[in-house]
């Protein structure tokens, strides 16, 4: 039960962007490498200990060799491939996942994949891309993406301080509801 308790609470520091309580909350358990961890501690300024949060990311592509048509790992990896500094690795894979499940074939899962281009966009520099396709994604019925968290989550920290950006988190329309 401490464990889970655990888990909620580092999943309310990231979310609401309490970045040290996250860390303190990552500290005090016995963990495996993290994408989460990796976030924050790239979102604080370290990256090289971000990079070395991923030191698991082989065992992903071994993964993936086995699972080629599992979009849910290429988007995993292509997210993993550009906090680590692979950008055509990153965007091949994202891509890749995108294409495996299309918005157009799964409404529900689909934009999950878009939204993880979008994030390899943000990571490896393209920030027009990014910030043009988070804007569609937060036009469409889509569960996982809202102006809320994007204001406080380590995901979208390249984004930060960008006026494009902060004028998509602040515009009404993106507050509205969808239906």
């Amino acid at each position: 039960k401490s464990t889970e308790v655990l888990r909620l609470k580092r999943d309310w520091a990231i979310r609401t962007g309490d970045l040290a309580e996250y860390v303190r909350l990552a500290q005090a358990a016995p963990r495996s490498p993290s994408m989460d961890i990796a976030l924050v501690l790239a979102a604080r300024g370290d990256l090289p200990a971000a990079q070395a949060e991923l030191s698991d990311t082989n065992t992903r592509r071994a993964t993936l060799e086995q699972q080629p048509t599992n979009p849910g790992l290429w988007s995993e990896l292509g997210g993993r491939e550009a906090v680590l500094g692979h950008r055509d690795e990153a965007l091949r894979c994202a891509r890749k996942a995108v294409e495996l499940q299309p918005e157009s074939l799964d409404a529900s899962t689909g934009p999950r994949h878009s939204a993880s281009l979008a994030f390899v966009y943000a990571w490896t520099g393209d920030k027009d891309r990014a910030i043009a396709e988070y804007a569609r994604l937060l036009r469409i019925p889509y569960s996982g993406l809202n102006v809320h968290e994007m204001k406080r989550h380590p995901a979208y920290a390249p984004l930060r301080g960008d006026p494009r950006f902060e004028a998509l988190l602040a515009d009404p329309k993106n507050n509205a509801p969808l239906f």
